[in-house]
This record gives structure tokens, C-alpha cells and sequence, in this order.
């Protein structure tokens, strides 16, 4: 077949001026420069020389968000198990708040990420508070045991009343030696 029927190269940059306007985007210097065929003007400058990328988020604060969410979803399954398991938030909760931050800090320069920092930042905030639970399931776990063997005993209404009613009295009991300790409370 001769050569003559074949459509001009697509490499040089000889276009016709109706071509050009109807679609810039489609030159090939302007899709091996930007790395892939673009919207005009969708996230792009005012002179559309700006690259486009991938995602809002950088790779590096990317990484650190699915760790975080990682860390963020093993500590809601732990705190669903409840003691023992709960204890385990001690570790998840700070770990994966550092990856929280980390993934913040390295957002930090890009405008117009106020949700994706709001959410990052709350979930930051619940593994932190994680940590005070696991450590209350700690300081109750004794208290805590003692009104679920109670309660498994108990088969009247009266029985599982005076269970509530030890469960409160131990609690209160506990706050009040914790307080002690720490030389809070009242007048001894």
C-alpha cells in the first residue's frame, strides 16, 4: 500500500488552526508533558502549564492515612471485644494516632483539605481518648469481674438489684482509693 494514503505524523507539530482550537489537550507534546491526556482547565492554572496529579493527597501522607485507618479499625474491634482485649488500645490508640499526624503533617502544604484534616484530626483525638479507656478497663477490670460472675449467679430481680447495687459500691470504692492515692479527696 502506498505511503501516500497514510495520515500525517503525529509528531511533528504542524496542526491546522481549526484543530488546534477545537482540541488542545490532545497534542502529544502537551500529553507526554503532563503525563497523560488532561481535562482543559480542571485543576489546572490560569496559563494551563500546571500539572495535573493523581490525587489531592501526596503518596507519603497517603501511606500514613491507610495505617492510621488500619490502627483507628483494630482499636474499635479491641474496645468491641472488651477486657482483655481492650487492653491491647493502650498500644493501637498511640500508634495510631503518631500515623494520624504523621499523614497531617504531611498534607500540610496543599490548600482545600479542611475535611480530610477535620476527619484525620477527630480520629486522632478517639485513638488518644482509646488509650484512657483501655486504662480505666484496667483500673475497673477487678470491679468488672465481680458484677459479670454476680450477674451470671443471679436469677431473681432482687439478686440482680443487690449485684447493681455491689457493682456501685465498688466503683465507688475504687474512685475513692484512687483519689486517696493521689491525695485528692476530702478530709481523712
Amino acid at each position: 500500500m502506498p505511503d501516500s494514503t497514510r495520515e500525517p505524523s503525529t509528531h511533528d507539530d504542524q496542526t491546522s488552526p481549526d484543530s488546534e482550537a477545537t482540541e488542545p489537550s490532545t497534542r502529544p507534546a502537551d500529553t507526554l508533558k503532563h503525563g497523560g491526556a488532561r481535562d482543559s482547565g480542571a485543576g489546572s492554572g490560569a496559563d494551563g502549564d500546571e500539572p495535573q496529579r493523581s490525587g489531592p493527597i501526596p503518596a507519603e501522607a497517603r501511606r500514613a492515612t491507610a495505617i492510621f485507618l488500619a490502627m483507628l479499625g483494630v482499636t474499635v474491634l479491641l474496645y468491641a471485644l472488651a477486657a482483655p482485649w481492650a487492653y491491647a488500645m493502650i498500644v493501637t490508640g498511640p500508634v495510631g494516632a503518631a500515623f494520624g499526624a504523621l499523614a497531617l503533617w504531611r498534607s500540610r502544604r496543599l490548600p482545600g483539605l479542611f475535611g480530610y484534616r477535620l476527619s484525620v484530626s477527630i480520629g486522632v483525638v478517639m485513638s488518644l481518648f482509646s488509650v484512657l479507656i483501655a486504662m480505666s478497663f484496667m483500673i475497673f477490670a477487678g470491679v468488672l469481674s465481680d458484677y459479670g460472675s454476680c450477674m451470671e449467679r443471679a436469677v431473681s430481680q432482687q439478686a440482680q438489684a443487690t449485684c447493681q447495687s455491689d457493682y456501685e459500691q465498688g466503683l465507688n470504692d475504687r474512685v475513692q482509693d484512687i483519689l486517696d492515692r493521689l491525695a485528692v479527696g476530702g478530709t481523712s
